[in-house]
């Protein structure tokens, strides 16, 4: 376990949340953390994102929490109460192989395949050093239909979480929502959201809008309580805090593309242990999974190794790829050309002004593919990544 994980993990409040929650909310706790997962090494533990949903799930009944980020927390507690959140742990090597990769800035969200309608991505603690800097070993994905939530979740299989008091939200589209918390090791986690139409592309997400309620929270926390809360926002500031959200929400789409053209890369996990229950029907001992793990199967690609004479290649180095499309099968009367679509003012495809029949019979001989970076000059992936990225 790395310095920024191990004194995250000395984090009282997470453990100060997580027994609250066992204690008041028993079956919140329980639907939001179903299976007892044993996390292979170099991985935060998924029972401490559950905790943080489950604070996240009283912004159903505080009307007072209305800005966008409160919403989309919301949102992503309500669906990892009615799917059971599955974890996806990512491989060192399959997420640095994401990152060096090059994404079609025209793609349709909605195109996207999405493992689950919610689930929740475990990042390596040697990539979150690497390329993020800042501890988030999380990142929730859920998409929301239109409707008026949260009735449009229901119902909820196997619970009796109380939302008699819950407020009520609007989708007008349909939306992929992100949540991920930041950790640090004297503070409440920090929550960053993401919350785009399936109609965008990737583009559109690089010119969103930063929202951020943390300030808000903040001031809100003081006047309830006459003073300071005293904990202090160790994570990034400013236009640093933007390019941040920025950065974690790009990864993620490319991880979902990349799982697009290639869902073969998920290898779910089984069950390794059995529950036990005594006589009376108590449980004695729960039930034990192996993780559902991402890129398991995974090798990266080697070039050329060290040149000779005046070009010698240098040191070793990601030789970055692209991801695009391929056509496949004929071409046959009803074939759409991606050069007959309408393009914006850069040139990109609008898919939101292309017409469904439309796109759909563009994907009947059209796929995504993912050209892989490859490594050049360098030993054997992915050790070599984890110790010397």
């Amino acid at each position: 376990m790395n310095e920024l994980a191990h004194n995250v993990f000395a984090n009282e409040h997470l453990h100060l949340l997580d027994d609250r929650i066992r204690e008041r909310v028993p079956v919140l706790h329980r639907t939001l953390y179903p299976r007892r997962i044993v996390p292979p090494t170099g991985y935060f533990n998924p029972k401490w994102y559950s905790a943080s949903l489950a604070a996240l799930h009283h912004n159903w009944v505080m009307p007072e929490n209305y800005m966008l980020p409160h919403t989309t927390c919301a949102m992503m507690s309500l669906f990892a109460t009615k799917y059971g959140l599955p974890f996806y742990f990512i491989q060192p090597d399959f997420a640095e192989a994401v990152a060096q990769t090059e994404p079609p800035e025209d793609f349709f969200l909605k195109d996207i395949q999405f493992p689950m309608p919610a689930f929740c991505f475990v990042l390596p603690d040697s990539f979150i050093q690497r390329h993020l800097k800042y501890y988030v070993p999380f990142v929730g994905v859920a998409t929301a239909v239109k409707g008026v939530y949260p009735g449009a979740a229901r119902p909820y299989p196997n619970t009796e979480i109380p939302m008699e008091r819950a407020t009520t939200l609007l989708v007008e589209q349909e939306r992929i929502i992100l949540h991920y918390p930041m950790y640090c090791a004297d503070a409440p986690p920090v929550d960053y959201t993401g919350n785009y139409p399936l109609e965008a592309n990737l583009s559109s997400i690089e010119e969103a809008t930063f929202h951020d309620a943390t300030g808000v929270e903040s001031a809100r926390f003081e006047a309830r309580h006459g003073c300071a809360h005293g904990f202090k926002h160790t994570g990034p500031q400013g236009d640093e805090e933007k390019a941040f959200q920025r950065k974690v929400t790009y990864f993620v789409v490319k991880l979902l593309l990349a799982l697009t053209a290639e869902p073969e890369y998920i290898v779910p996990g089984g069950l390794q242990r059995k529950e036990k229950r005594d006589r009376q029907g108590n449980v004695e001992r729960e039930a034990l999974w192996n993780p559902n793990i991402i890129g398991a199967k995974f090798r990266c690609d080697h070039g050329a190794g060290p040149g000779t004479g005046t070009h010698a290649s240098p040191g070793w180095h990601w030789r970055r790829r692209r991801m695009t499309y391929q056509v496949f099968g004929k071409r046959t009367d009803d074939f759409v050309y991606r050069e007959s679509l309408p393009k914006d003012e850069k040139g990109r495809v609008d898919w939101a002004k292309v017409p469904e029949e439309t796109r759909q019979r563009f994907w009947r001989n059209h796929k995504l593919i993912w050209l892989k970076p490859t490594l050049v000059n360098a030993p054997d992936a992915p050790e070599h990544i984890q110790k010397n990225a």
